[in-house]
């Protein structure tokens, strides 16, 4: 998926070049057992996926824009994936059809070849959601700003962090942000 998504950025960005337009695209990705072949009856039947574990990733798979990045996962992957992908935490998320929130997690590269500069931001921001889960909403928009305008979920979460500065939530929030 980081493959996909690093040479869909590439062709979007040959295409501006040319005059013509860009486009990307988002991914989010969620592991599980799912029941996948020909579903239906008799009459009628569909080749499909279908389960719990194919909702939560149908779900997912509209978090990306959301968070301004192209690749999100879900708890199972980021557990199946984490010894070998850097992945940073991004948020907590209520999803339509569950009751419990999802941890999401966007994988910034393969551990081997990942940065210094990588782990570094993926600590940093791991830091900043440590101070807004705690409500320290100032300390972490700034830390999420320090990590730059191209950083799409930090961007949207020192935005978040910004209005609860102005707006504080609920004695009962939780942290988990209500698709």
């Amino acid at each position: 998926a980081l493959s996909v998504c690093d040479e869909i950025a590439a062709a979007g960005q040959q295409a501006e070049a040319r005059g013509e337009n860009s486009f990307g695209s988002t991914i989010g990705m969620h592991s599980g057992q799912a029941i996948v072949g020909n579903v239906g009856s008799a009459q009628r039947y569909n080749y499909t996926a279908v389960g719990e574990t194919v909702n939560i990733a149908a779900r997912l798979e509209g978090l990306p824009g959301v968070y301004g990045c192209s690749l999100l996962v879900g708890p199972t992957t980021g557990e199946a994936v984490g010894g070998d992908i850097l992945l940073r935490e991004i948020d907590a998320v209520a999803v339509k059809g569950r009751t419990e929130p999802l941890t999401v997690f966007e994988p910034i590269a393969e551990l081997a070849a990942a940065t210094a500069r990588q782990h570094e931001m993926a600590a940093d921001y791991a830091e900043a959601l440590r101070h807004y889960l705690a409500r320290n909403f100032q300390q972490a928009a700034d830390i999420w700003l320090s990590l730059g305008p191209d950083d799409g979920p930090a961007q949207v979460m020192a935005e978040r962090s910004r209005t609860y500065i102005s707006t504080p939530p609920s004695d009962d929030w939780d942290g988990v942000f209500v698709m």
